[in-house]
């Protein structure tokens, strides 16, 4: 594993431009504001170790050359899916051809997609995502299931994806709180460029109060 460390995750937020196409200027400082405070109190690159640390399926989701940062965020995709499977948490089943052009996933040349049940579901999240040069963001990011997406793409098959629509995620899911605290840093600096400023306003405020 080479996720993130609090260092580095302190020196992207420093060097994140201000954000000024398409958005009120008091909204990034707000933004800016919430997560000094944060990151002020964090300190700690410890792994939250889990009960099943050993067995446990871990997401390495990278993000390549974000402001000139390659960043890994490592994720526990088993306590997702068992959360899912428990719906604890929200998600919507949503078929891979109606979300695949604001989806985000690492793409294989496999050709074969064999339908397997007993297969676990696809997981994606509301993560956006910049695809090289394109201005364009994809909204989801896969955390599961990227060559069954590539194989089902390249054959034209159809198939489910699961959706986390909550849209920020506990500690708890993330190897370390510097993980949690990367993803939802560059989630909520994207977000801020999608959307108008009364929903920008409002996810700030459950930002703010949202109990890592």
């Amino acid at each position: 594993m080479s996720c993130i460390d609090t260092k580095t995750l302190k020196e992207l937020f420093k060097n994140m431009p201000e954000i000024k196409a398409n958005i009120n200027y008091k909204i990034f400082n707000i933004w800016k504001e919430i997560w000094e405070n944060k990151l002020t109190n964090l300190y700690d690159d410890s792994v939250v170790i889990s009960p099943n640390y050993l067995i446990e399926h871990i997401f390495p989701l990278k993000y390549d050359n974000f402001f000139n940062y390659s960043i890994e965020i490592d994720i526990y995709v088993d306590k997702l899916l068992r959360d899912i499977n428990r719906k604890h948490i929200n998600f919507q089943q949503i078929n891979l051809s109606k979300i695949l052009p604001i989806l985000w996933y690492t793409k294989y040349d496999s050709l074969i997609y064999e339908e397997n049940h007993s297969s676990s579901p696809i997981i994606a999240v509301f993560f956006p995502a910049q695809v090289g040069s394109s201005p364009s963001l994809q909204y989801y990011s896969i955390l599961d299931g990227n060559h069954r997406v590539s194989a089902a793409v390249n054959s034209h098959k159809e198939l489910p994806i699961y959706c986390i629509s909550d849209p920020f995620l506990k500690s708890k899911y993330f190897i370390n709180l510097v993980s949690c605290y990367a993803f939802h840093l560059i989630q909520s600096y994207l977000y801020l460029q999608l959307n108008d400023d009364k929903v920008c306003i409002q996810y700030l405020k459950e930002l703010n109060s949202f109990n890592f």
